[in-house]
């Protein structure tokens, strides 16, 4: 445990494609919001020069599936520099979360009607461009990755004992490649048989999700 740091990935803008990864329901004449999109992306080199194993990401979100269902995965208003859960700092909580062959972390958030989710949601409803950042801990180890034919770069390689803590509601990401849920839906390769042909978002998350 000596080793392990906090490791923190901020990809992802929320107000990007909003007609796929930004739901408002009204239920019982309360509007709720939800955050549906991709989180992540393993088995790519990310802008932060890390390089997260699928077998690694699939064991990660594996684990975090009790603390879904049990309501313990949740997402703070910016995230702090600990993987510490700050209760006062509670924003939202994941509802759904599975891996895609290809790698994408795919998944669904609610914010909820606590102090930082009533800010979220008046940010929201303002238009303000936001993003997602995970939030885990683990090691890391450098490797050198072969790019093109001779041509190698350096390198850090996410270790099997990565555990996945949050997924935070930040107001800078980095924008990776990976930061659209509608990019993310073309062209997946999946499991079944599905056809490979060009996905919609929505034809992505009834595959993963039903």
């Amino acid at each position: 445990m000596a080793n392990d740091k906090l490791i923190v990935e901020e990809i992802y803008d929320v107000n990007e494609s909003f007609d796929y990864d930004l739901i408002k329901e009204e239920v019982d004449g309360k509007k709720r919001y939800l955050i549906r999109g991709a989180f992540s992306k393993a088995g790519v080199v990310n802008k932060n020069k890390r390089f997260y194993p699928i077998s690694v990401m699939t064991e990660s979100i594996n684990q975090s599936q009790d603390a879904i269902k049990s309501s313990k995965m949740v997402g703070e208003l910016e995230h702090p520099n600990s993987p510490k859960i700050n209760l006062e700092r509670i924003a939202l909580k994941i509802n759904e979360m599975s891996l895609a062959k290809d790698g994408t972390v795919f998944g669904e958030m609610e914010v909820i009607d606590t102090p930082c989710g009533k800010t979220l949601k008046t940010l929201i409803d303002s238009g303000i461009g936001l993003g997602v950042s995970t939030r885990g801990t683990g090691s890391v180890k450098k490797i050198k990755r072969q790019v093109s034919e001779g041509i190698f770069e350096e390198v850090l390689e996410v270790q099997p004992n990565f555990k996945l803590r949050a997924i935070d509601v930040v107001f800078d990401p980095s924008a990776g490649e990976f930061g659209s849920p509608t990019f993310m839906a073309e062209g997946l390769d999946w499991d079944n048989g599905v056809s490979k042909d060009k996905k919609t978002f929505g034809d992505v998350w009834n595959h993963l999700f039903g």
